[in-house]
């Protein structure tokens, strides 16, 4: 089993810990994304313990390559359906990919969700991960406009968004076709940072405050990855999927103090329109 299935803190803790400090000032909104493509018999506890600490479920639905095409998450409805809290489905698309076909890629997300109410589940949204080349915004932006459009009014868009996108004119357009975003704050971009550095997270946000007029959240890491040696030089991130290379392994995770630090701050004095946080992911026991 790869390391970055085991956490060092559960989620709940985190939450825990950003509402023990400033308790006149109003909670933030606490939700969870699901990433894994094949659902197990351990998301059923995994679901149960973390329903009391999270709001609203982010759950992956369908992805897209630029070789292998479509694929769908194996989720189980069963227990979406008895978990009941609200149900976003998120649609990835391959930052790779050369084009965006508005028409094909519309069909295939509506047929994604229909498939899913028909199998009794309730949607609350519809999130698109689009990892965009600020060059290709324009583009972008194309696409989510031709998908509001053809989405029902009453189901709200929303999209994962980049740091990168602050220093792109288009921004303010592409947030427009949108209900709402979610500004990723974790990535590998340089290793002695590790996942995540609080300071960046903070400027982030303000700066995103002052650019979007609607409800934004943070997206905040709960997962680990490795890095590898490569023969360039720069280091290999292996983290859902195996790496088939050898090397020594660094580890890389969230410090919590960090993220719960972080969280109480940002429940104490909240850039405009931030909405609350969303963890990334889901960790399953095992």
């Amino acid at each position: 089993m790869l390391f970055f299935t085991r956490l060092i803190v559960s989620l709940s803790a985190l939450v825990l810990l950003s509402g023990c400090e400033q308790q006149d000032a109003p909670p933030l909104d606490q939700q969870l994304y699901i990433w894994q493509r094949q659902w197990t018999p351990a998301h059923d506890a995994a679901l149960r313990d973390s329903r009391a600490d999270f709001s609203t479920l982010r759950v992956l639905a369908l992805q897209a390559f630029p070789q292998a095409g479509w694929h769908r998450a194996r989720i189980d409805p069963g227990l979406l359906k008895r978990d009941g809290r609200p149900l976003i489905a998120v649609i990835r698309l391959d930052g790779q990919l050369k084009s965006l076909d508005q028409d094909e890629m519309t069909a295939q997300i509506q047929q994604v969700l229909s498939d899913w109410q028909g199998q009794g589940l309730t949607l609350t949204g519809v999130e698109i991960d689009h990892d965009a080349g600020n060059a290709r915004l324009p583009a972008y932006r194309a696409f989510l406009a031709h998908l509001r459009g053809d989405l029902p009014s009453t189901l709200p868009l929303s999209i994962t968004a980049l740091p990168a996108w602050l220093d792109s004119p288009e921004l303010p357009a592409l947030l427009s076709t949108v209900d709402s975003s979610v500004l990723q704050v974790h990535a590998v971009s340089d290793p002695r940072r590790g996942l995540f550095d609080p300071t960046q997270a903070r400027q982030w946000a303000r700066r995103w405050s002052r650019v979007t007029t609607k409800p934004f959240y943070l997206a905040l890491p709960a997962y680990g990855v490795a890095l590898l040696p490569s023969a360039g030089g720069a280091p290999v991130v292996e983290s859902e999927v195996p790496v088939g290379r050898s090397g020594e392994r660094r580890e890389l995770l969230a410090d919590p103090l960090q993220l719960s630090t972080l969280a109480a701050e940002l429940r104490a004095d909240p850039p405009a329109h931030l909405a609350g946080l969303i963890w990334f992911r889901l960790p399953l026991a095992g």
